[in-house]
């Protein structure tokens, strides 16, 4: 437990989702993820389970891990994060949070299309600034940003508990576009890509 606050307990009596305040205190590493000496009734992974969201208020966000050198050489993922992860996976897919996820293979097996002054290049992988390489991709479905970074942490906090010592991890609101709303409803943020 090196370097991890002391546990503290969320709010009594909120369910699943503890409020604003405590989860930007969680994102904010001021409360422990859940599964780390907290009691189970104050888990966030133990609490009633939530049936798969479906109301407007929520909203898809991705994460993406980023490869480092041990995944461009092709090292399997120590037991311990294999684990964590399929645990992880397997309670937020329960709750309805967790809408796809996976891991890529090393970039060597790869390929980029790059447009520049309009021409076309491929390029084959291995490439070579590792940290721009995704390794691994998790879709969650979140009420806010916050309750979206809580997830994330408790991805980080399983690849800390078995020993990595650094990883890079982006967190993006995806752009819904569904085909019962025309592309040209949606502006700012949640408009579709051209």
């Amino acid at each position: 437990m090196t370097g991890r606050a002391p546990p503290v307990p969320p709010p009594p009596g909120r369910g699943a989702i503890f409020g604003r305040r405590w989860l930007l205190a969680l994102a904010h590493r001021q409360v422990p993820a859940a599964g780390r000496d907290v009691p189970d009734s104050h888990r966030v992974a133990t609490a009633t389970p939530r049936v798969p969201r479906t109301n407007e208020a929520s909203m898809r966000y991705m994460m993406m891990i980023k490869g480092n050198a041990d995944y461009e050489a092709g090292r399997t993922p120590p037991q311990a994060v294999i684990e964590g992860m399929r645990k992880l996976t397997e309670e937020m897919a329960r709750s309805g949070q967790l809408v796809d996820s996976g891991g890529l293979q090393p970039s060597s097996h790869g390929l980029r299309i790059r447009l520049a002054n309009g021409k076309r290049a491929v390029l084959d992988g291995p490439f070579a600034e590792a940290k721009e390489v995704v390794g691994g991709y998790a879709i969650v479905e979140a009420g806010s940003r916050y309750e979206a970074l809580a997830l994330a942490q408790r991805v980080i906090d399983v690849h800390v508990d078995a020993g990595i010592r650094d990883l890079e991890m982006e967190i993006r609101p995806l752009r819904m576009c569904t085909p019962d709303v025309p592309a040209g409803e949606l502006t700012g943020a949640t408009a579709c890509a051209s």
